[in-house]
């Protein structure tokens, strides 16, 4: 997939100059893309994806550039532990997933389509190895099987609240399409 050059424009530089490694400097770019400046949705007041909701006590409101790019990395590249995971792909739409879905709900997908118990409240490292392994032995599978799990949950969303969520499914289809085409 390619990243527009307004994009590109904006954020380059900033990602650039920064110590963050490189496969999240460029996931950023790709989420930065996708992402809407600023809007209000489920989360209320919304920046880049991060919503107030979520950050109450963030000031100021809204967070700035460097800032959005700092909770991305903590709490949703470093959380998800997604520059441990061997393929790049998958690791981008764990990132995505997370941020969309949240940490908690994200972890649960990955560790139902890996058969392990629900258990811990972080990706570690068993974890992280029966992720990579299964990856290594049947990537396709393990893909397919984690983004049905994310469809299943955004259309579940749909299913019970049409008035609240339907006009986001489109949205997050999206998400999943672009992470596939990457």
């Amino acid at each position: 997939m390619s990243i527009s050059q307004e994009t590109l424009n904006k954020y380059s530089a900033l990602l650039a100059s920064s110590a963050y490694p490189e496969r999240f400097r460029h996931y950023m770019l790709l989420l930065l893309d996708i992402e809407g400046e600023r809007n209000t949705d489920q989360g209320g007041d919304t920046v880049h994806g991060i919503s107030r909701n979520a950050y109450p006590n963030e000031t100021p409101w809204p967070p700035s550039d460097p800032r959005i790019i700092e909770i991305y990395y903590t709490d949703f590249f470093q959380e998800m532990r997604c520059g441990d995971i061997d393929d790049a792909h998958f690791a981008y739409q764990f990132f995505v997933a997370a941020a969309n879905v949240g940490a908690p709900r994200a972890r649960r997908m990955i560790w139902e389509v890996l058969g392990m118990p629900l258990t811990g409240q972080i990706v570690g490292p068993v974890t992280l190895k029966n992720l990579n392994a299964a990856i290594a032995a049947d990537r396709d599978g393990i893909y397919s099987r984690f983004l049905r799990q994310l469809s299943k949950f955004y259309f579940s969303l749909t299913r019970t609240n049409p008035g609240k969520y339907a006009g986001s499914l489109e949205g997050w289809i999206n998400r999943i399409l672009i992470a596939i085409d990457i």
